[in-house]
C-alpha cells in the first residue's frame, strides 16, 4: 500500500510538472524563500511536528556525513506525505496543533541536498538530481521537497545508523551544510519544551557531544508543574493554562520569581524573539511571520493579547484577596518602563500593557500604595491600623518596587495622608519610621501644606528635657535652635575620578594618561565598563544577573571592587540606586563604585564615584535618587 501511495503522489506531481514547468520553477523559488526565512528553524520545525504526532522522544544525531532526526510519534500516512510534497496543504488544524501552514518542512532545503523519510512502510527520498532526470528539467528549476522517489536498501547510509531503538519516524539528511546545521541545532533549548504537549526527552548528539533535555510534567488543580533537566541542571516552571493563552512562571524552590526582561519571551508554542513586558512567558496561538520568530499584530493576536490582559488582572486580584500565591504578583509586574511605552514601536509588549491599562479601570481603587515619605515596613503597620488594603510584601525590595509601580500604572493611588496621620503611633513605629515622620513633618511645614498642622500637633515622637511629651512642632523648633548653622549647609561632595580607581600609581605612565585605550562601541553598559577595567589589568566577573546589588566584581592586587554600572544620556543626569544597591554600597564602603557610563559618537565617557552611600546626597523616594554630583569623566575612544 505504501508503494502504491508513493507512486500515486509521484505520478500526480510529475504530470503537473510536465504540464507546467514554470509552476515547478515557481515552487523551487518559493522553497528557497522559505529556507531563507526559516533560518535556524529547521530542527525546531521538526521538533514541533514530532510533538503534533504525539511523540515522547525526539533525537538528533549529527555526524560529518549527515544527520538523523528521529521521533517515536505516530507513523506517517499518505496524507502526511502528500502535505509535505505540496505547499500550504497541511493536514493540521490551527488551534489543535502547533504547525498549520504546511510549509515549515521546506526549510530543510537549505540544510541538505538529499532527504530521506522512513516511517513504517513508507520509505521515500527527495533528491533534485532524480527529479531532474525524471522530468527532464534543469536541476536549478526543480525544488528539493516536491516529487517523492522510492528509497531502496541501497539508499541507506550505513554510517548514519538509522536503526534507532523504538523510533517510528526517521529523517535522514545527506550532503548537509555543516554551518547551517550547527546553527539550527543551537536554536533548540530547554525552553522549547515549555509549552509542548507531548515531548519529554530531547537528545542532540552533535559530532559525539551530547546535549539532552528531560521534561517531567505534573498537573494538579489545573496547574501544570514542569521540571526541565539540562545536563544535570533543573529548571522549574508553573504553567497556568487558559482557553486561549497560557502563562509560565519561573520557580526557584517553592517560590515563583520574575523573569528578567530578555528572558520573558512570547511563545507561539515555541519561543519567539519578542518579550511580554511582564516577568513571565506568555503562550498562545498568536499569528507570526513566516519565520515564527516575530508576532504579527493582526486581529487574532490582538484578541488573544486582550485575553492575556484579562487573565493577568484576574490573577492579580486573586493575589490581593489571598486566593492565589502572592509571589505570582511580582511576576506579573512590568519589567519595562511604562512611561516609555508611548514612544515604542507597537509590539506584543506595548499592546499587552495598553490592554492592561484599558481593562484595569477601577480594578484597584481599593488598594492603598505606600507614600513617598514612609518606609515600607512602617507603612504596612500604619495602614493595617487605618484599615487600608495594601499590596502583599514581596521577597525583594526590587520586586516590591516593580509591583508598586505596576499598580500605580493600573490606577492604584497612594494612601491618603490624613488617614495615616490619624493612626500614627510612635510606639508602633521603628526608629526609621519615627525619623520618616519627623522629616515629613519638616517638609510639610516648609511647604505650608494643609495637613501640616495636624501632623505637627502629634505628641510622643519627642520629649522635652524634663521628660514630658512634646508635639512635633515643639520638637522641631527645639532641634533647630540647637543645631549649629554649619549643619544647615550641604556637605561637599566627594568624587573619585577614574584614574584614582583604575590606575595603580605604578601604572600611571604618560601613555596611560593619554587615553590610548579604545573600547567597542554600542555595547551594553556593563560590557563597556568591564572592558575598560580589564584593559587596566583587572579580573572582572559579570554579576549583573544575580541581584547582588552590583553589576561587576573587579579584582586586582589591591583587592576587590564592587561596581554598579549606570548608563546616562547627558552629563549630570540624575541616576537612581535601588534599596538593595544602597544597602550593599553602605556595607562595602570604599570598595563600592558607581560607574557612570555615557556613549558619544566617537568615544565613551566613564566617571567613577567611590563609596556613594557616604559621598553622595541620596534622596529617598521609592528608590534612592542622586541628582547632584560632580561629573568629571575620563574619555575612551571607540573602535
Amino acid at each position: 500500500m505504501a508503494d502504491i501511495a508513493i507512486d500515486t503522489i509521484q505520478t500526480e506531481l510529475f504530470d503537473e510538472a510536465i504540464a507546467s514547468p514554470q509552476l515547478l520553477a515557481d515552487v523551487a523559488q518559493l522553497e528557497g524563500y522559505i529556507s531563507e526565512t526559516y533560518s535556524n528553524r529547521s530542527f525546531v520545525e521538526l521538533l514541533q511536528n514530532a510533538d503534533d504526532a504525539g511523540a515522547k522522544r525526539f533525537h538528533v544525531r549529527l555526524l560529518e556525513d549527515g544527520i538523523v532526526c528521529a521521533n517515536d510519534g505516530r507513523l506517517f500516512t499518505e496524507a502526511d506525505l502528500r502535505s509535505i510534497c505540496r505547499s500550504g496543504s497541511s493536514t493540521k488544524t490551527r488551534g489543535q496543533t502547533i504547525g498549520y501552514r504546511g510549509i515549515g518542512f521546506k526549510s530543510v532545503a537549505a540544510l541538505s541536498e538529499r532527504v530521506q523519510i522512513r516511517s513504517g512502510a513508507i520509505a521515500v527520498i527527495f533528491d533534485r538530481d532524480r527529479t531532474s532526470r525524471l522530468t527532464g528539467l534543469d536541476r536549478e528549476k526543480v525544488p528539493l521537497i516536491r516529487i517523492p522517489h522510492h528509497a531502496t536498501p541501497a539508499d541507506v547510509v550505513k554510517s548514519l545508523d538509522i536503526a534507532l531503538d523504538g523510533m517510528q519516524t526517521i529523517f535522514v539528511f545527506e550532503r548537509i551544510d555543516m554551518q547551517r546545521a550547527l546553527g539550527d541545532l543551537q536554536s533548540i533549548g530547554d525552553d522549547c519544551l515549555l509549552f509542548l504537549r507531548n515531548i519529554e526527552d530531547v537528545t542532540l548528539d552533535i559530532l559525539g557531544q551530547k546535549r539532552s533535555f528531560r521534561c517531567r510534567r505534573l498537573t494538579r488543580n489545573g496547574v501544570h508543574t514542569l521540571e526541565i533537566d539540562t545536563q544535570g541542571e533543573t529548571r522549574q516552571w508553573e504553567v497556568y493554562p487558559g482557553s486561549g493563552v497560557e502563562f509560565a512562571f519561573s520557580k526557584s524552590g517553592r517560590q515563583c520569581v520574575p523573569l528578567r526582561n530578555e528572558e520573558a519571551l512570547v511563545h507561539a508554542f515555541l519561543p519567539s524573539t519578542e518579550i511580554t513586558g511582564l516577568g513571565i512567558r506568555v503562550n498562545g496561538d498568536f499569528s507570526t511571520d513566516p519565520s515564527r520568530t516575530r508576532i504579527v499584530l493582526d486581529d487574532r493576536t490582538l484578541r488573544l493579547i486582550d485575553e492575556a490582559a484579562a487573565k493577568a488582572l484576574e490573577m492579580m486580584q486573586r493575589g490581593l484577596t489571598g486566593d492565589a500565591h502572592k509571589d505570582l504578583m511580582s511576576c506579573l509586574a512590568l519589567n519595562v518602563d511604562a512611561a516609555a511605552i508611548a514612544f515604542m514601536k507597537p509590539c506584543f509588549g506595548t499592546e499587552l500593557i495598553k490592554a492592561l491599562r484599558a481593562r484595569a479601570d477601577g480594578c484597584f481603587d481599593q488598594v492603598a500604595l505606600r507614600p513617598t515619605w514612609l518606609n515600607a515596613t512602617d507603612f504596612r503597620k500604619t495602614a493595617e491600623a487605618a484599615g487600608l488594603e495594601v499590596l502583599p510584601k514581596q521577597i525583594t525590595d526590587e520586586e516590591d518596587e516593580a509591583l508598586h509601580q505596576t499598580m500605580k500604572m493600573l490606577g492604584a493611588k497612594p494612601a491618603d495622608d490624613n488617614r495615616l496621620i490619624e493612626v500614627l503611633d510612635p510606639v508602633r513605629l521603628s526608629e526609621q519610621g519615627r525619623k520618616d515622620v519627623i522629616d515629613h513633618a519638616r517638609k510639610l511645614q516648609s511647604l505650608g501644606a494643609p495637613q501640616a498642622d495636624k501632623l505637627l500637633s502629634l505628641k510622643g515622637f519627642a520629649a522635652s528635657e524634663d521628660g514630658h511629651a512634646v508635639s512635633l512642632r515643639e520638637a522641631i523648633r527645639s532641634e533647630n535652635r540647637a543645631r549649629p548653622a554649619a549643619e544647615f549647609q550641604s556637605d561637599p561632595l566627594v568624587f573619585a575620578q577614574v584614574d584614582d580607581v583604575l590606575f595603580h600609581p605604578a601604572w600611571q605612565s604618560e601613555a596611560r594618561r593619554e587615553n590610548t585605550i579604545s573600547v567597542s562601541r554600542w555595547r551594553k553598559g556593563e560590557n563597556v565598563v568591564a572592558e575598560i577595567f580589564r584593559s587596566q589589568g583587572y579580573e572582572v566577573e559579570d554579576c549583573s544577573r544575580q541581584n547582588l546589588g552590583y553589576d561587576l566584581l573587579a579584582k586586582n592586587q589591591e583587592g576587590d571592587y564592587f561596581i554598579e554600572v549606570k548608563t546616562i544620556n547627558r552629563a549630570g543626569e540624575p541616576f537612581i540606586m535601588t534599596s538593595n544597591e544602597e544597602a550593599v554600597a553602605r556595607e562595602k564602603g570604599n570598595r563600592y563604585l558607581v560607574a557612570l557610563q555615557r556613549e558619544l559618537n566617537d568615544c565613551v565617557e566613564l566617571a567613577v564615584i567611590r563609596d556613594p552611600a557616604n559621598s553622595l546626597q541620596l534622596d529617598r523616594q521609592w528608590v534612592w535618587e542622586c541628582s547632584t554630583y560632580d561629573y568629571r569623566p575620563r574619555r575612551f575612544p571607540t573602535k
